[in-house]
């Protein structure tokens, strides 16, 4: 559940997105880190392996997945803006049953 004052923290491995906030702001710190030695290994071209399921709703970014009307309603005057142009899963990774909005 996401509350004030609370902090996520993840690798950035899986999926993820944020809610629109009703009132307030929000205040994001992202922090990348870049290694070409590490982008050429093996380990690092896994991460795009298929999906093994459906993501959890909760994960789901208008923004960003390719199948969010699947599992959720568009805020209201987002379908228009945002219907087809996610990037996530890549093709290769689709999951069994993947069917894009």
């Amino acid at each position: 559940q996401h509350r004030p004052g609370a902090a996520v923290l993840h690798r950035g491995q899986h999926r993820h997105g944020a809610e629109d906030i009703e009132d307030g702001e929000r205040t994001n710190l992202v922090i990348w880190s870049y290694s070409r030695s590490y982008r050429a290994t093996t380990a690092y071209k896994r991460q795009h392996l298929k999906e093994v399921g459906p993501p959890h709703p909760r994960c789901l970014s208008y923004t960003h997945d390719r199948d969010f009307g699947q599992f959720k309603q568009y805020p209201p005057g987002k379908r228009e803006r945002f219907e087809g142009r996610g990037w996530c899963p890549q093709k290769q990774a689709e999951y069994d049953g993947f069917r894009a909005d």
